[in-house]
């Protein structure tokens, strides 16, 4: 459970940031109480939502000992939400009715890395960090066993996955789901073309359709508790 405790940083990106100036276009956020080094870029603030929807995370030298504790010493692995990371980018499945047709529905995927809070940025970046090895939704599609490979696996906000990815995490025995609302929409994945498409759910392709897989442990509702400050963990089958 030491990932638990990681999970602590994850909430600085809601928070009223005191800025100083570091760097050209960087400034690095005034406050001891986060345990690693937050920088953030005026051009990702959104004022509507009031915080950084992206932020560059560093290691602090006066944690190093905290690090060291937290680091990954087990079989564990982290899959990163590329698919989510596309749906939320530019002219992805977020732009549908508002300023293209379904043709929004079939995205390209984007690099790992590119992506801001919707596919948990700060997180992929504090795991790291950390030590922990970093796959993809494009791995666990490609090869569902990958998974057999880790006695522990790391659930990140992947919003959207595949049906052999759903099935694949699903099985496995011990899952942590860091994030509401995942496995919530079905898409499916091109190889060759190396696009994902929206097949079920977020309602489409009816309105009536929510999560994509029926998922019985659906936990979308705490989706928008973007506070943090009761979160707890609770107990489902494998995970």
């Amino acid at each position: 459970m030491k990932i638990v405790y990681a999970f602590i940083a994850l909430s600085i990106i809601f928070s009223s940031f005191e800025i100083l100036a570091f760097g050209q276009s960087m400034t690095e956020v005034d406050n001891d109480k986060y345990i690693f080094r937050i920088f953030v870029d005026q051009k990702y603030y959104d004022s509507e939502k009031g915080f950084y929807t992206k932020v560059s995370v560093q290691p602090r030298t006066d944690y190093t000992n905290l690090y060291d504790l937290l680091k990954n010493e087990e079989n564990t692995v982290v899959i990163y939400p590329i698919f989510t990371q596309t749906a939320y980018s530019e002219n992805g499945f977020y732009y549908y009715h508002k300023s293209c047709d379904e043709k929004c529905l079939e995205v390209q995927i984007r690099q790992i890395g590119d992506g801001n809070y919707n596919s948990s940025d700060i997180s992929y970046q504090i795991l790291k960090i950390l030590g922990y090895p970093i796959i993809t939704d494009v791995d666990v599609d490609r090869d569902p066993t990958i998974l057999d490979s880790y006695d522990k696996v790391i659930v990140l906000h992947n919003e959207y996955v595949t049906k052999k990815e759903f099935d694949a995490i699903t099985s496995h025995p011990n899952v942590i789901y860091l994030y509401p609302n995942a496995l919530y929409a079905e898409v499916q994945y091109d190889k060759d073309s190396n696009k994902i498409k929206l097949i079920r759910g977020h309602n489409y392709p009816e309105q009536s359709i929510t999560n994509g897989f029926e998922w019985e442990f659906d936990n979308s509702a705490h989706e928008y508790d973007t506070e943090c400050f009761n979160w707890q963990m609770t107990e489902i089958k494998n995970g």
